[in-house]
């Protein structure tokens, strides 16, 4: 617990705030003892936006983490639990709803896009959101601020150059952020899952009702 800390994604300062994981509990697989854990204030309410949210991120994250073959550690048993659970059959139908059947290159594919699904997309939009508290980049952003999306084009080396580089394990968390003055971006984030899932966030310097 964070007494007299404000938290770090909406600013209340009335109470304590709870230690929120900004990457959540459940994607650590329990072989990664040493992983760093990177935890900021959170308040009751913001915690209650996304309590829900965390099961549909894990879900997807597991899903496309490796294509070749499912992951071999007690992620996937939780998981395959987490379905005999009350709300189990609406889990398992939300991760199936996410499944799309594509043709690609005359094939049929059974294809995820987690950045189209809200749930997902508004984890993913915590984590920037907590990370950018964690170093000091912003605090208490609001989610109209950011946006998220699967990283499909690689990102010019000079570009890499200005990001401070942060990892939490090899392969299975490496984020860096840069502050950007250019048009309406405040800071610019790519996060890579894996070693192969990659996401950026663009953090504006107006929410988006707000913008020109």
């Amino acid at each position: 617990m964070f007494i007299n800390k404000s938290c770090a994604y909406c600013g209340r300062t009335e109470g304590n705030s709870t230690k929120g994981h900004v990457i959540p509990r459940s994607l650590y697989p329990n072989n990664l003892p040493a992983a760093k854990r990177i935890t900021v204030p959170e308040c009751v309410q913001c915690k209650k936006l996304w309590e829900d949210a965390e099961h549909q991120f894990r879900n997807i994250m597991l899903a496309i983490w490796n294509p070749n073959e499912v992951p071999g550690d007690n992620r996937y048993e939780n998981l395959r639990r987490s379905f005999t659970k009350c709300d189990g059959l609406r889990r398992h139908n939300d991760l199936m709803n996410a499944i799309k059947h594509v043709k690609i290159d005359d094939q049929n594919r059974d294809m995820i896009y987690p950045a189209n699904d809200n749930n997902f997309n508004l984890i993913l939009r915590r984590i920037i959101r907590g990370l950018s508290h964690f170093h000091g980049v912003e605090s208490a952003i609001s989610d109209d601020r950011v946006y998220c999306n699967v990283m499909k084009y690689a990102v010019p080396p000079e570009f890499q150059r200005s990001f401070t580089w942060n990892e939490i394990y090899l392969d299975f968390c490496r984020y860096g952020f840069v502050k950007v003055n250019e048009q309406n971006i405040a800071s610019f984030w790519l996060i890579k899952f894996s070693k192969q899932v990659e996401f950026f966030g663009a953090v504006s310097k107006l929410p988006k009702d707000d913008q020109e």
